[in-house]
């Protein structure tokens, strides 16, 4: 009902996928930080989610396949105050990070305004995609993404990442950091657009079919009611071939 029962939509982010939506009140029993601050800010910084947001963060879970709606390590979502960055310098173009150390996605004003919603969609699905690098893929399973995209310790590099390969990314932020953020994106991509996935590197898209959604696959439908018929697609007259040339020819008369 466009969530407009908060009780039924709480009830759901609770019981289908094992998160909460934190409320700053609620910011002194859940985290145990000295008065009730996360990461440094006290809970004025911090305000409940629009419903809307949460009807999207929602949406965009279930989009996943079952086994990866609840999991260990992801309990909390929060969102800080409109218009707010991210009070950390590194972080300040963020619009949403996991900190998959504290069993929490932080997200920005900037995630749900500004942009268009294919980007905020893929943006909560980014996010989660954090999640399932750290507590559920496995060692092999990362050294072969790792592997795949050419990517390799390097200590002189900011990221700690560095890879030999400049194509088949699906996005600039993929190629950027590590392959935990390539990951990341292509998971995102490969559920919203993944068709782009597919263009830009079939072995990413091949990989993530198969070894992470285990043959689950992701098709645009376009609304019956947005769709129409093109008739006369072949019809049967042929235009004339390009002209190269032009001969004039003058007559005089005397």
């Amino acid at each position: 009902d466009f969530a407009k029962n908060e009780e039924v939509l709480n009830w759901l982010a609770r019981e289908r996928f094992g998160i909460q939506f934190v409320k700053p009140s609620e910011f002194a029993q859940i985290f145990e930080e000295e008065n009730a601050t996360f990461m440094g800010d006290d809970n004025s910084n911090f305000q409940d989610f629009y419903k809307t947001e949460k009807l999207e963060i929602l949406g965009m879970f279930e989009e996943l396949p079952e086994g990866f709606h609840k999991q260990e390590g992801l309990k909390y979502l929060v969102r800080r105050i409109d218009g707010q960055d991210h009070p950390v310098p590194a972080y300040k173009q963020a619009a949403a990070i996991a900190w998959t150390g504290l069993e929490t996605i932080e997200f920005m004003s900037k995630a749900f305004v500004g942009g268009n919603l294919s980007d905020t969609r893929r943006l909560i699905l980014h996010e989660k995609a954090h999640f399932l690098w750290e507590y559920i893929f496995d060692q092999t399973t990362q050294d072969d993404w790792s592997t795949l995209g050419g990517w390799f310790k390097d200590p002189t590099s900011g990221s700690g990442w560095s890879t030999t390969n400049t194509t088949e990314f699906v996005s600039a932020y993929a190629h950027l950091k590590n392959p935990n953020e390539d990951m990341a994106e292509s998971i995102a991509f490969y559920i919203t657009n993944p068709e782009a996935l597919r263009s830009r590197s079939l072995r990413k898209f091949e990989f993530i079919r198969d070894r992470i959604m285990k043959g689950t696959r992701y098709i645009s439908v376009i609304r019956p009611d947005l769709t129409f018929q093109v008739y006369n697609l072949f019809p049967d007259y042929n235009y004339p071939g390009k002209i190269n040339i032009v001969i004039i020819f003058t007559r005089i008369f005397f």
